[in-house]
């Protein structure tokens, strides 16, 4: 990703497992530098300040209000920065990007159609791989819920009903699928190893395959 597009999504991803990290050995003021450092790179990483606050609220009674104090700088850091860009351009970064999101499940018309009318067998079987990974996703990841709930089951369980709700103009695009779903990617071997649920191996192995379809479309 660093090398054939930029490095903002590695980076914002370094600070989501940093964040995780720190908020499962409570070390929660530390936690939310990694969160603010994150919100700052991709405005994805305020879904995980999102995450981590009502994770806290509702899991972690006896910590609350230092969950909850932590909570806050990142978001005042993160509305500070959006306040910057909106008196300097007037529009904010999201704001140009809300076509992305739609319905639940609303591209599964436009997916199924790639599927089977790819640009090249090698390129269908990636995106089968993929797809087929992320339902698994979704299915393991609910059905862990009755093992107990964790920072890092919330944050899984969060993007991948984030994406659920994109539309073809993510699905569609090639290079949308490393730029987006390294969350996904990064957060199944921490509820992997974090719970040893070994039908997450499933989606952790069709995934790999991910990083593979840039360099099948450029050579193809």
């Amino acid at each position: 990703m660093s090398v054939l597009r930029d490095l903002a999504e590695p980076l914002a991803l370094f600070f989501l497992l940093g964040a995780v990290y720190y908020c499962m050995a409570e070390r929660f003021w530390v936690a939310s530098v990694f969160l603010s450092l994150g919100a700052l790179t991709k405005e994805l990483g305020v879904v995980v300040a999102v995450a981590m606050f009502g994770w806290c609220v509702w899991g972690r009674k006896e910590k609350r209000v230092r969950c909850v104090s932590c909570f806050l700088l990142p978001m005042f850091l993160f509305s500070l920065w959006y306040s910057y860009i909106w008196s300097k351009l007037g529009v904010v970064p999201y704001a140009r990007g809300r076509m992305n999101l739609g319905l639940p499940f609303n591209s599964v018309g436009f997916i199924l159609e790639y599927l089977f009318y790819g640009r090249s067998e090698a390129t269908r079987v990636v995106m089968a791989s993929f797809f087929a990974s992320f339902l698994l996703s979704i299915i393991f990841g609910v059905r862990l819920l009755r093992k107990g709930l964790s920072f890092s089951l919330i944050l899984l369980l969060v993007f991948l009903g984030i994406s659920a709700l994109f539309t073809p103009l993510i699905w569609g695009a090639i290079w949308s699928y490393p730029r987006v779903f390294l969350y996904v990617y990064a957060l199944l071997f921490v509820v992997y190893f974090e719970y040893r649920e070994k039908l997450f191996l499933l989606p952790i192995v069709g995934m790999t395959l991910l990083p593979l379809l840039p360099f099948l479309i450029l050579r193809l």
